[in-house]
């Protein structure tokens, strides 16, 4: 119990510097995700913390035997030497690793009993146990799998036990029989666990099946026969698995279903026993007849023939005691059958213990390690899945905090922004001053066609050696800043792009908790796209701006030539062109304002690396503030 406390307890949690806030119904949601995963971090602690007792439970089982037996394949019971207690644990060890999902636990060694309906399984079970504890009635009683374990106890007192709801001990058995009825109600492959303390009952573990159909009734589900047959070779299938085939010994063993179902999962007959039941039916003339039959169906573990209670003498009021008495009483009148196979159900609880007993402490060591590795991934697992969910709102609400602001911190850390900042920086100006510098250029070597000045003729080739008017050369220029507005929008997508990629790598540190990494990453997307949208629309609102060139020459002259000072030009003014200085208006008011030939080159070279420097900081400024 400490152990499990330790390992499942909420870690004290710490969230360091600001959270950052987020809308309520983004985190309300996300809590609601977040807390769907306490159930796998839990169980997969319960699996570890089982795991762990089970690698030391049964390493304790295996030298604890090795101490008692030496090698345990080569004493037996038989040699006098107990082996009390292996089963019940072994028993205890698998039921924990089943209950926390552990799917190997039912590849341990087992007992399964099969056999066709009415084939006398129950009778055999009641006859092992020395009580009545099985529903009887027509047709398939038995719905869903028996897991029965037996202990052998000291005393006098009997008592049953469902683990599957709680830890009463029942020592009515005509209750024990209700509640097994009550829980056979439909076929379902969940099985039944039922544990059975008694001094007059060996350590044993036995799983019974429903029995095997030939022909459905009308009142039973129409693939109900495909349905138990599934169940029965998901059981016997396991390399593991004694099967113990029952049937009656009466009929004609080459026909027999539960045989003919074991040969095809256990072929060479190893790990197969056979209980002939209804023997005192067999007319003693057959004997030899069934004796040659069995040679030709050879099991390694043999035949046993039993005589259980007839109805009959059920309700003569002859117990199972009794019964017991006269099987051995049956069997010693009918020697050739005791000369050839082992009788009697007495004998036959004894061999099924020691083969139980002998087949675990044989597969100990294999299990042990196949734990042991499987706990080291668990671990693993768990670790990497972070504490458990806390159980109460508050806790819930810190850790989900924390996770967000660590997703946070990854997401738009310091290191990230920065990298990011200084690409989007560089494309940006490069993408601005290459698309300025070539048309530049182009505006010094070729025509512009689409223009034309106020007289109707086709500017000449513009090498800034004329004076042009100034509305032409404003023309030039917005042609210029039209042809920039989708490269920067382009820009735009680059960066949402850049963080998605980073949102990639981000969204791994909430790897342990998935749907809430669902719900953030899904939050950060939509606040992405939303962003994307606001900063093509200030990306809009700036080269709107640009395209607005004022007409004012004096203000445009003092403001240029400042501009011109600032990137190295001389101010070569002559004496006869003072008046004119980079913009000139004419005397006339029908003249338009000019751009001087003499220093027109060197403004628009000018003008144009402003601009390249203005347009380039104010993308990455509008980038900076809506998306980065």
């Amino acid at each position: 119990k400490i152990k499990m406390h330790r390992l499942l307890r909420p870690r004290p949690l710490q969230v360091g510097g600001a959270l950052r806030s987020r809308s309520s119904h983004v985190i309300q949601r996300a809590l609601r995700t977040s807390t769907r995963e306490t159930q796998k971090t839990n169980q997969l602690g319960l699996l570890a913390l089982s795991a762990g007792i089970g690698v030391g439970l049964l390493t304790w089982l295996y030298y604890s035997s090795d101490e008692n037996f030496g090698v345990a394949e080569a004493k037996t019971e038989a040699e006098g030497l107990s082996m009390r207690g292996v089963i019940p644990t072994f028993a205890k060890v698998q039921d924990a690793l089943k209950s926390v999902g552990y799917a190997d636990a039912d590849t341990f060694p087992q007992i399964v009993v099969i056999g066709i309906q009415s084939s006398g399984k129950s009778s055999v079970l009641e006859m092992i146990v020395g009580e009545e504890f099985i529903p009887k009635g027509e047709g398939t009683v038995t719905k869903r799998p028996l897991v029965l374990t037996l202990h052998n106890v000291d005393g006098n007192e009997k008592w049953a036990q469902f683990p599957d709801f709680g830890k009463e001990a029942i020592k009515d058995w005509k209750r024990v029989e209700e509640i097994i009825a009550k829980n056979n109600q439909r076929f379902t492959d969940q099985p039944l666990r039922l544990d059975i303390y008694s001094p007059d009952v060996v350590d044993l573990r036995l799983v019974d099946l429903p029995g095997l159909i030939h022909n459905p009734t009308r009142e039973q589900p129409k693939d109900v026969r495909d349905m138990i047959k599934g169940v029965t070779t998901r059981y016997i299938q396991n390399p593991k698995t004694v099967i113990l085939a029952v049937t009656e010994g009466n009929t004609d063993l080459q026909t027999s279903e539960a045989l003919r179902l074991s040969r095809k999962y256990d072929p060479n007959g190893d790990r197969t026993i056979s209980v002939l039941t209804k023997m005192d039916l067999l007319a003693r003339s057959d004997v030899p007849l069934l004796l040659d039959t069995l040679k030709k169906l050879p099991l390694r573990l043999g035949y046993v023939g039993v005589k259980c209670r007839s109805k009959a003498e059920r309700q003569n009021g002859i117990t199972l005691r009794d019964a017991v008495d006269i099987e051995e009483n049956y069997f010693a009148s009918v020697s050739s059958l005791q000369k050839n196979i082992e009788t009697g159900t007495k004998g036959l609880s004894q061999e099924l213990s020691s083969m139980l007993q002998r087949q675990v402490i044989h597969s100990l060591p294999e299990i042990t390690e196949k734990i042991r590795v499987d706990l080291h991934t668990f671990r693993k697992e768990l670790s990497e899945l972070g504490p458990s969910t806390p159980r109460t709102q508050a806790e819930k609400d810190t850790l989900l905090l924390r996770e967000i602001d660590n997703y946070l911190n990854a997401m738009v850390g310091a290191s990230t922004i920065y990298n990011i900042k200084v690409e989007m920086a560089q494309r940006v100006y490069n993408t601005i001053y290459d698309e300025c510098t070539k048309f530049a250029a182009q505006m010094k070597r070729h025509p512009a066609p689409q223009l034309s000045n106020r007289s109707g003729e086709m500017p000449k080739y513009w090498e800034g050696k004329e004076d042009i008017e100034f509305q032409q050369w404003e023309e030039q220029i917005q042609a210029l800043v039209k042809n920039l507005q989708p490269l920067a929008e382009s820009l735009t997508y680059d960066t949402i792009k850049l963080i998605r990629v980073n949102l990639d790598s981000a969204s791994s540190v909430l790897d342990h908790r998935p749907l809430l990494r669902d719900a953030v990453r899904n939050s950060t997307l939509k606040y992405l796209n939303h962003s994307q949208m606001d900063t093509v629309t200030h990306v809009e609102y700036l080269f709107r701006l640009e395209n607005n060139i004022s007409y004012d020459g004096k203000k445009m002259e003092k403001k240029y030539n400042d501009l011109l000072m600032l990137h190295g030009g001389k101010v070569e003014k002559a004496e006869e062109n003072q008046s004119k200085g980079w913009f000139w208006q004419s005397k006339t008011e029908s003249s338009s304002l000019m751009v001087t030939g003499k220093y027109g080159q060197v403004f628009t070279e000018a003008y144009i690396d402003h601009m390249t420097e203005r347009l380039s900081s104010n993308i990455y400024n509008a980038l900076c503030v809506e998306v980065i």
